[in-house]
C-alpha cells in the first residue's frame, strides 16, 4: 500500500519540545515495500529488477542500482533497512529525506546512480542517467542525507 504524502506533523520535536523526531518529521517522505532480488544493505540506492521475466515482477523486485548493469539502472529509491537475502521484503524511500550511500561532494549537488552498486554519485555533464536525489550535505564516511526525487 502506498504511503500518504499528506503533511501529518508540523513539529520537528515531540510534545516535550526537546526530543527530536528525526529525518521523517514533516518531510513528506514516501515509502513503498518491495521484495529484494539480492542482499541489500541499508542506505543503498535500489532499482527495479528488470531482469525478471514476468512484467509485474519487474516493479515488485528491487536490486542495488548500478550504471554497470543494464537491468539495474531504473532507480526507485533508497533502502531504509537491510535485506539479508533474496526474497526478503524491504522498505524503500521513494521520495523525501533519508540517508544514502553516496559520494556527494557538496551540499546541493544533484546525484545519480554510479558504477558502484547501491551508491549515488555527483551528477555531471556526461551522466547517462537521470537525477535521483539532491545532497543535503557533503558525504561523511560514504553516506549523506539526501532528498530523493520520485521517479515513478
Amino acid at each position: 500500500m502506498a504511503t500518504s504524502t499528506l503533511l501529518q506533523l508540523l513539529d520537528s520535536t515531540y510534545g516535550d519540545g526537546t526530543t527530536a523526531i528525526g529525518k521523517s518529521a514533516s518531510n513528506r517522505r514516501q515509502t513503498e515495500i518491495f521484495i529484494a532480488s539480492e542482499a541489500i544493505t541499508k542506505r543503498s540506492a535500489v532499482a527495479f529488477d528488470m531482469s525478471k521475466t514476468a512484467d509485474g515482477d519487474k516493479t515488485l523486485y528491487v536490486v542495488k542500482a548500478t550504471a554497470n548493469v543494464t537491468a539495474d539502472t531504473s532507480f526507485v529509491g533508497i533502502a531504509l533497512e537491510a535485506a539479508a537475502a533474496a526474497g526478503d521484503t524491504i522498505t524503500v524511500c521513494i521520495a523525501g529525506v533519508c540517508e544514502s550511500n553516496t559520494l556527494a561532494s557538496a551540499q546541493g549537488k544533484a546525484l545519480t546512480i554510479s558504477n558502484t552498486a547501491g551508491e549515488l554519485a555527483d551528477y555531471g555533464a556526461g551522466s547517462l542517467f537521470p537525477i535521483a536525489a539532491i545532497a543535503c550535505e557533503a558525504h561523511s564516511g560514504s553516506k549523506a542525507t539526501v532528498i530523493v526525487i520520485k521517479q515513478f
